[in-house]
């Protein structure tokens, strides 16, 4: 039996008699604002108290937690870590609560924590962060330990050892990663764990993770090391312990490390040194403010009866977005249900003829045709824990539309789908699909009789029966919630394509590109990198038939900021502030305005957006078809249509395109105009 599984077991039995009970002392750090603040910073150090350890014996004879924590707060730390431990570390949660009095920094209780009793436990006295050790907890116990610590408003740094804890890790919710260079088993300390496990994290799962280093940390050249592999936060407890006054310690490090690394100046510019402890200004924000807003864009520009239950949909999201249960039967849907992971499909030929190396990532072999089923699940699933019965929907090409009828029938749900008239001559078939499946398809004859008209019959029918309908909205539209919450079921998309282009390149791409409408599918494939500046991003919209204002649906091209469906954001309209009619011969992209995260990565210059015309897009179609196999929807041929044109711009470079759905719905438009 390995010191660990002693240490666990003894903690099982332990718990036999309940919880340390006490009165509850005040907390000032939230988990939300504590993990953004460790998400601005590129350096920071949690000193850690700890009086002894199983493998070190006795590390600190004059132990006395709050003058230690005081001397720590006074050099710099930006989190302190105290150990509880009794049997093995001599801890005790009358220490955290010492600390807790004599300081405000934030604080990581470090221990076995193996049941939620433990996390109610830390909560009570004094601490904002708790430490889970994948190594100790199953796939079962792990997420939902996650979940009970954000209930408690407690951050959880879950401790991992290896590339497959990782992956746990990650997949059951955690966003604050301690990677632990100290073999449990055998105690030996190897930095280069950290630094391959690091890289291993940052690649594969981006920068919204925050990572912290563990364990053999003592000189400004360890820091760099690990800083290398995407380290910013680093725990550092032995080194600071042992010294005769661990504050100055402390002191001294991070002055070494602000003056550059192992005391040399010359290994850093004045402007790299201050970054250290500096906000990143290349990571954007990853989630809009408290008012629902991406810069100037979005909010919720709604009528009074709406705002009730958006509030009602934001807060049951935000509770659902932690629940393990919820997100275990989500992943398992799209896993068993949707077909996911989609490939990520090497298109040689096309490679060939353009001179670049080109991927699609195949959201068109997602069960009904495309990417609108991941947001569809994961919006019915939630409407039905909020007790809703009956869903509302908006269409425009019809694979919203049929991946909403086709959640409703797995979940035994009432459906109702607008759709335009214009829309549904198009897509006949889709029309078909969703009466089949068994939702009413009610056609809109009013306005444009597209897809901006039956956004306005949802929401009018939404407000006049909010309570037992959930309005499930198909882009990254409209008020907030509606917005974030998309762009999060669609971010799965981009998870999975940066995991497989690690696989299949070892590298990440040069580009990303896809076709805009609403814009779901394509931040759901930029979300992921957003962090990364070496990536260019492309969105493409609906250049339609021409340049002017009702010929074409590109609102980053004619448009100007205004407000339209609950958000504020770029709308094509006129001199006197009337939306504009829109033209595209793929319905799903002929709405006149865009979903506001992207008028602010617009606005930012972090996504660059052009257009394609009709009739770029039929032949980029054409020769998809020919030279791949692959027959795109007319929307995602747009985003091909930019790399045929642009062939010398892509030359030599790694390519990842959006083929967000299959062309079977646009047989009727592609044999009436390319003569097939």
């Amino acid at each position: 039996m390995t010191i660990l599984e002693t240490i666990v077991r003894r903690k099982r039995s332990d718990l036999e008699s309940g919880i340390r009970e006490g009165e509850p002392l005040a907390r000032k750090h939230s988990a939300e604002d504590l993990l953004e603040a460790l998400r601005r910073r590129r350096f920071c150090v949690i000193a850690e108290l700890k009086k002894k350890s199983p493998s070190k014996g006795v590390i600190r004879t004059d132990y006395s937690p709050a003058e230690i924590a005081r001397s720590y707060a006074s050099a710099g730390a930006f989190a302190l870590s105290v150990l509880t431990e009794e049997n093995f570390f001599s801890g005790s949660l009358e220490h955290l609560r010492a600390v807790r009095t004599a300081v405000d920094l934030p604080l990581l209780r470090k221990d076995f924590i193996i049941s939620p009793e433990q996390l109610k436990e830390s909560a009570i006295h004094g601490a904002d962060m708790v430490l889970l050790i994948a190594a100790c907890l199953n796939e079962r116990e792990l997420p939902q330990l996650i979940a009970a610590a954000r209930a408690e408003d407690l951050l959880p740094l879950v401790e991992v050892h290896s590339e497959a804890e990782a992956d746990a890790a990650v997949t059951a919710g955690a966003r604050l990663i301690g990677v632990n260079n100290r073999d449990l088993r055998s105690f030996e300390v190897d930095l280069q764990t950290g630094v391959r496990i690091g890289k291993y994290i940052r690649d594969s799962f981006g920068r919204d993770i925050v990572l912290v280093a563990e364990s053999g940390i003592h000189s400004p050249c360890d820091i760099e090391l690990l800083a290398s592999a995407g380290y910013t936060a680093f725990l550092i407890g032995e080194s600071l312990m042992r010294a005769q006054d661990p504050g100055r310690a402390l002191e001294n490090l991070l002055k070494e490390v602000h003056r550059g690394v192992a005391g040399n100046p010359g290994r850093s510019s004045a402007s790299e040194k201050a970054a250290l402890s500096a906000p990143n200004p290349g990571v954007i924000p990853s989630q809009p403010d408290a008012t629902g807003h991406f810069g100037p864009y979005g909010g919720k520009f709604v009528p009074e009866t709406l705002m009730a239950p958006l509030e009602e949909l934001e807060a049951s999201y935000r509770q659902l977005s932690a629940d393990a249960e919820f997100q275990s039967e989500l992943n398992t849907l799209l896993s068993h249900y949707v077909g996911r992971p989609t490939p990520l499909t090497y298109a040689a030929r096309l490679s060939q003829d353009t001179g670049a190396r080109i991927y699609f990532k195949r959201e068109d072999l997602c069960h009904t045709g495309a990417h609108k089923i991941n947001n569809a699940l994961g919006q019915a699933l939630l409407a039905r824990r909020m007790g809703k019965t009956r869903i509302v929907a908006e269409t425009g090409a019809g694979q919203h539309g049929v991946a909403t009828a086709t959640v409703c029938a797995l979940l035994g749900l009432r459906c109702r789908v607008y759709m335009g008239v214009e829309d549904m001559a198009r897509q006949e078939l889709n029309v078909f699909r969703m009466k089949l499946l068994g939702a009413e398809v009610v056609p809109v004859d009013s306005g444009t009789r597209t897809l901006k008209d039956a956004i306005n019959e949802t929401m009018r029918d939404w407000v006049t029966n909010v309570a037992d309908t959930h309005y499930l909205l198909g882009s990254v539209l409209g008020p907030h919630p509606y917005p974030q919450m998309v762009r999060d079921f669609q971010s799965i998309i981009g998870r999975e394509a940066r995991r497989q282009i690690l696989r299949q390149e070892g590298r990440l791409p040069d580009y990303l590109i896809a076709c805009v409408g609403g814009g779901s599918n394509s931040l759901g494939l930029f979300y992921e990198f957003l962090s990364e500046p070496g990536i260019a991003m492309i969105g493409v919209e609906a250049g339609g038939r021409g340049k002017g204002l009702g010929d074409h649906a590109a609102r980053f091209d004619g448009g100007r900021p205004g407000v339209l469906h609950g958000s504020y954001t770029y709308v094509l309209q006129n001199q006197d502030g009337q939306i504009s009619t829109t033209h595209s011969i793929s319905a799903g992209l002929d709405y006149p305005a865009v979903g506001p995260e992207h008028s602010r990565l617009h606005d930012e210059n972090r996504v660059q957006f052009t257009s394609a015309t009709d009739s770029e897009a039929l032949e980029a179609c054409r020769i998809l078809s020919q030279r791949e196999g692959l027959i795109p929807a007319l929307e995602s041929a747009h985003a091909v249509a930019e790399l045929l044109r642009n062939r010398e711009k892509y030359a030599g470079k790694l390519v990842i395109a959006n083929l967000s759905g299959r062309g079977d719905k646009d047989m009727p438009t592609l044999q009436r105009e390319l003569n097939a």
